[in-house]
């Protein structure tokens, strides 16, 4: 099995704003060449969310880097998608349902920077913050 990580909103956002927490840790993961996925969904969430043209450019500047792997919405995944935000414990985005749904899928852990969402909305994933 492939060692990854599912990329959440909030670490998208992260990245885009420059975290230097958030940028290590992707860093890491990429020195390691194990692979990151970014539901699309997400990355659609974070880009209406970053303000400011840079910030959105070093965004999907994520999707340039060689571990990457964009994982979309489509026929083949949107009903388990939709099922894991209908099983979430507390409200959730769709970008999240998706991370879930793609980090259940292959039994990776999801890195954020809202390690309490995942807590309470999706219990049975195992979230990596950089975020005390």
């Amino acid at each position: 099995m492939i060692a990854g990580a599912v990329l959440d909103t909030s670490a998208i956002i992260a990245f885009g704003r420059g975290s230097p927490d958030a940028m290590l840790l992707i860093d890491q993961y990429d020195m390691k060449a194990q692979a990151l996925l970014v539901p699309m969904t997400a990355m659609a969430e974070a880009l209406t969310r970053l303000t400011a043209p840079h910030e959105a450019e070093r965004a999907l500047y994520l999707l340039e880097i060689g571990v990457v792997i964009d994982d979309g919405l489509g026929r083949e995944n949107v009903r388990s998608v939709a099922t894991a935000g209908l099983e979430a414990k507390a409200e959730t985005t769709l970008g999240a349902a998706h991370a879930a749904h793609a980090a259940q899928e292959r039994s990776w852990k999801v890195l954020t920077g809202d390690r309490g969402h995942w807590a309470t909305a999706h219990p049975d994933i195992d979230a990596v913050s950089w975020a005390p």
